[in-house]
C-alpha cells in the first residue's frame, strides 16, 4: 500500500474500561472505546468483542472527516482530561512519547499478562518497545517499510543525505522512472524522514546546505524523469526495468518472495529512508498502552492477553498483512511460506499453493520458495528495531508550502526557512 504525504483516514483510539459490577440486567464489564474513525464492528474491536461477550463495548468516535488534525486534537484533549479510562490505542500517527513524558502511561512490565508472555515475544520487538527496563506500549503485529531495487541498481552506501540525488541522477537523465508515478510523494516522505527530528530543528540547521541542495536536485529529477501523478502504475514496469524503485510495506514472507521473484527477478536490496543511517524500521499495526490511572487493570489485562494470545497471533499468520509478534507464530508463518500447501488459522491444509502469480496481466512462474529465497527477510524482520513514527502536525507543516517549491514559486532556502520557523513554534508550544 502506498503512503503519500497527505494522510489517509487516521485511526487512533483510546479505550476506557469500567466495571459495571453486579447489575440486575447483566454482569458485564463496560469497555468504553474513544477513538478516531473506529467502529464496534471493525475487525480489530470486533474480534475482541466476539471472544469477550462478558464485556459491553461502547464506542465514542472523535473523528473529523474533514480535518484529521482536529480529530487528533480532540483525542489529545480527552487524554489530557483523564477521561480515557484504562487503555489507549496508538498507531504511527499517535505515539506514546508525549504520554510517557507526561507520566500518563503504566510500565506494562508490571502486568501479569506481560510477565507471562514476554519471553514468547520476538526479542527485537521487546527491544523496540522497552526503554531503560520499562515498556510503555506494545504492538499486535508489524511490517517493514522499505524502498526496494535490484542489488546492482544502486550502491546502498550511497543511499544517504549526501549522495542520494547524485546516485539516482544517471537514471533520471536517461528518462527512467525512479519511483514510478509517485516519485514526488516518495521525495516528500524522504524529506519528512530527514527533517522531522522530534522537538528540535538542530539537525536542519546543521545540514541546511545539504538539505536545500537535495531539494533542488529532487526538483530537477522530477522534471527530467517520466513521473506522473498517478498511484496506479503497472507493476510490470518493475519487471521490465522501466521503474527502478518500489516502496512497500512488507508484512509477510509470501509478499517478499513475490516482489523478489516476480518484480526483480530474484535479486533485490531493501533500503530504509535515505537519511544518515539508512535504517529499516518497523511499521506497527496497532499499538496499545495502559494508562497509569487505569481503574480496571484486570479488564485491561484481558484486552492485552487476547491480542498476544496464540489464537490472535495465529490469525496474523494467515491474514498476511502484518508479521505476528510472538516467536511461535512468526516461525509458523515462515514454515507456511516454505510449504507447497495453504493453511487456515487452525493450521489445517486447505489446498495447494500456486507456483505462479500475475503481475498486472503478465504471468510470472515463481515456484515455491526455499529457505535461501526468504531467509534474508526472516533475518530482517526478526532483527530490525525502531518504529516508523509520524507526527501529523509536522506532516501538515511540511505540506503547507511544498507545492510552492515544486512549482518554482519559492526557493528551497525560502521553503526551509519557513519550515524551520513553523517547526520551532510548534515544538515550543508542544512542551
Amino acid at each position: 500500500m502506498k503512503k503519500a504525504l497527505f494522510i489517509p483516514l487516521l485511526m487512533a483510539a483510546s479505550l476506557s474500561l469500567e466495571s459495571c459490577g453486579n447489575n440486575s440486567a447483566n454482569n458485564k464489564q463496560k469497555l468504553e472505546i474513544t477513538g478516531l474513525g473506529i467502529s464496534a464492528d471493525d475487525g480489530f474491536i470486533g474480534a475482541f468483542k466476539a471472544e469477550n461477550p462478558d464485556i459491553d463495548v461502547v464506542i465514542s468516535d472523535l473523528n473529523d472527516n474533514t480535518d484529521s488534525n482536529m480529530g487528533l486534537k480532540r483525542l489529545s484533549a480527552s487524554l489530557a482530561s483523564d477521561s480515557c479510562g484504562d487503555i489507549v490505542i496508538l498507531n504511527r500517527f499517535v505515539n506514546s512519547e508525549s504520554l510517557t513524558k507526561n507520566d500518563m502511561l503504566l510500565d506494562m512490565n508490571e502486568l501479569d499478562c506481560i510477565k507471562e508472555r514476554k519471553d514468547d515475544i520476538l526479542p527485537n520487538i521487546i527491544e523496540t518497545y522497552e526503554t531503560d527496563g520499562k515498556m510503555y506500549s506494545m504492538t499486535t503485529g508489524f511490517n517493514i517499510y522499505s524502498f526496494i531495487c535490484k542489488t546492482d541498481t544502486i550502491d546502498a552506501d550511497k543511499w544517504n543525505l549526501n549522495d542520494f540525488c547524485s546516485a539516482v541522477r544517471p537514471f533520471a537523465d536517461r528518462g527512467q522512472d525512479l519511483f514510478a508515478n509517485h516519485t514526488q510523494s516518495c521525495f516528500e516522505q524522504i524529506l519528512y524522514d530527514i527533517v522531522a527530528v522530534p522537538e528540535n530543528t538542530g539537525y536542519i540547521h546543521e545540514n541546511y546546505e545539504k538539505i536545500t541542495s537535495m531539494m533542488d536536485s529532487m526538483k530537477e529529477l522530477l522534471e527530467i524523469s517520466n513521473s506522473v501523478n498517478n498511484f496506479n502504475y503497472p507493476k510490470s514496469d518493475l519487471m521490465n526495468g522501466n521503474v527502478l524503485f518500489d516502496d512497500e510495506y512488507i508484512g509477510n514472507f509470501d509478499t517478499y518472495y513475490t516482489i523478489k521473484k516476480a518484480y526483480f527477478n530474484d535479486d533485490i536490496t531493501l533500503l530504509g529512508s535515505p537519511s544518515e543511517n539508512n535504517e529499516l524500521k518497523i511499521s506497527p499495526d496497532i499499538e496499545f498502552a495502559v494508562l497509569r490511572n487505569a481503574k480496571h487493570k484486570e479488564a485491561a489485562e484481558k484486552f492485552i492477553s487476547y491480542y498476544l494470545s496464540d489464537e490472535y497471533q495465529n490469525k496474523q499468520v494467515t491474514a498476511g498483512y502484518f508479521f505476528p509478534v510472538t516467536k511461535a507464530a512468526f516461525d509458523k508463518e515462515y514454515e507456511y511460506a516454505l510449504s507447497d500447501k495453504c493453511y487456515d488459522t487452525d493450521g489445517n491444509v486447505i489446498g495447494d499453493k500456486e507456483n505462479t502469480c500475475y503481475v498486472d496481466d503478465v504471468k510470472a512462474d515463481i515456484g515455491i520458495p526455499s529457505e535461501s529465497d526468504i531467509s534474508e527477510m526472516y533475518n530482517i524482520a526478526s532483527s530490525v528495531t525502531g518504529t516508523v513514527k509520524t507526527d501529523l502536525s509536522v506532516y501538515t507543516i511540511i505540506s503547507e508550502r511544498i507545492n510552492d517549491f515544486w512549482n518554482d514559486e519559492i526557493s528551497a532556502e525560502e521553503y526551509l526557512d519557513n519550515l524551520i520557523m513553523k517547526l520551532d513554534l510548534y515544538y515550543s508550544e508542544s512542551k
